[in-house]
C-alpha cells in the first residue's frame, strides 16, 4: 500500500518541481509582510474603512504563516525521530555482531 501511495505521490509531485516551489514560498513570505504593512493606509482608503479594521488582518496573516510551519515541524520531527531510532537499533545490532 505504501508503494502505491509513493508512486502516486512521485507522479503528481515530482521532487524536482516541488523543491523550488517550496523554497520560493518560504523565501517570499517575509517580503509579503514587508509589502503589506506599508500598503495598509492605501487599502483602508480604497475600501473606505477604518485603518484599524485593515490592521486586524495582520494576525490572520501571521497565523496563516505559522500554522503550516507548526504542522510540518511536528510531522518532520516524528519522521526523523523514527529514523534516528531505527538507525540506532541497526547500529547497535551491527556493533553486537561485530564484537561478539
Amino acid at each position: 500500500m505504501y508503494n502505491r501511495y509513493l508512486s502516486v505521490y512521485k507522479k503528481h509531485y515530482p521532487v524536482k518541481k516541488l523543491a523550488p516551489v517550496l523554497a520560493l514560498i518560504i523565501a517570499l513570505s517575509p517580503f509579503a509582510i514587508d509589502m503589506y504593512l506599508p500598503a495598509i493606509p492605501t487599502m483602508a482608503a480604497f475600501f473606505s474603512v477604518d485603518i484599524h479594521l485593515i490592521e486586524l488582518s495582520i494576525p490572520l496573516y501571521l497565523i496563516g504563516v505559522v500554522l503550516p510551519c507548526c504542522i510540518t515541524a511536528h510531522v518532520c520531527t516524528d519522521f526523523f525521530c523514527t529514523l534516528i531510532r531505527f538507525l540506532s537499533v541497526q547500529l547497535k545490532k551491527l556493533k553486537n555482531e561485530t564484537f561478539n
